[in-house]
């Protein structure tokens, strides 16, 4: 099991530290399908956050019942029978020494028997932001709120679903040497800038967008289409940059095709794709 450091749920006000948490098990994820999720809104009116999370939810969360709540409900409301939480959470890594902060959207099992939200059984997280750098992850919620509702389906009818994302979806993956992947150039690393570097590593479709088109390529949800996206330093924050880079590649559509991290060189500072992401892309088209 991993272990991880909650730092704080976005809506408590003192840091609470937790020593770990634990995936929900299949036998939970199942119970995940009775239960009656609980939206958690942030609260902060001058991000974009709360309207977006709203809009996506009630056109596309069709596992469970749902309702939105505020940050302050959240503690009354945890311990009810039948529950499960959608909450953005932020945590460090307990064998990080760089003490990074990382965002994630999170989907907890709720109950009486969950003494502290660090008992809570996690069914689903998947990385936002990098060290609080701003709310620049709006536009990934959409195929994460999808990803999600599939893959606590995964978990029930499959247990090994829950261990490791990147192996256990790399080894299911079909067809993605016909899908064209989309990427924003800040998700890639220097080395693997431009389409030309790309190609040969990645000999199949590829495209670097700007935000805009990406904005229209996750709304309309085409299953031909599957997102790179990078959780870490961006350019902003990158004279600081260090811990852990995530990546992963995501169908527009909700569908995970890839799932990695890499620990930050300190001297390189390489944060987004690099060239053996691609390598290992390029493998998993001819499958």
């Amino acid at each position: 099991m991993k272990k991880y450091l909650f730092i704080f749920v976005f809506f408590v006000l003192a840091n609470v530290n937790f020593a770990q948490t634990s995936d929900a098990d299949s036998e939970q994820a199942k119970a995940f399908f009775e239960t009656k999720t609980y939206i958690v809104l942030d609260g902060n009116i001058s991000s974009p956050y709360d309207p977006k999370l709203k809009e996506f939810a009630q056109k596309y969360w069709k596992v469970t019942q749902y309702e939105f709540i505020a940050s302050k409900d959240f503690e009354k409301k945890r311990k009810e029978p039948k529950t499960s939480f959608l909450v953005r959470t932020s945590r460090t890594y307990q064998k990080d020494k760089a003490d990074v902060d990382y965002s994630f959207m999170s989907l907890l099992l709720g109950g009486k028997e969950f003494v502290t939200v660090a008992d809570m059984p996690i069914l689903c997280n998947f990385p936002l932001t990098y060290d609080h750098s701003g709310e620049d992850f709006v536009y990934k919620m959409l195929p994460i709120l999808l990803f999600m509702q599939k893959h606590v389906k995964e978990t029930s009818e499959h247990p090994g679903a829950k261990s490791n994302l990147g192996k256990y979806y790399g080894r299911n993956v079909t067809g993605l040497k016909e899908k064209t992947l989309y990427v924003l150039a800040t998700d890639l690393t220097p080395e693997m800038s431009t389409k030309e570097a790309i190609s040969e590593v990645y000999p199949y479709k590829i495209e670097i967008i700007s935000r805009a088109e990406m904005d229209k390529i996750i709304d309309s949800r085409d299953s031909s289409a599957v997102i790179l996206f990078k959780t870490g330093p961006t350019k902003e924050n990158k004279k600081q940059a260090t811990g852990k880079c995530f990546k992963t590649a995501l169908g527009a559509d909700g569908t995970l095709y890839y799932a990695e991290k890499h620990q930050i060189d300190p001297k390189t500072k390489q944060s987004g794709f690099l060239k053996k992401d691609l390598k290992k892309l390029a493998k998993l088209a001819l499958k």
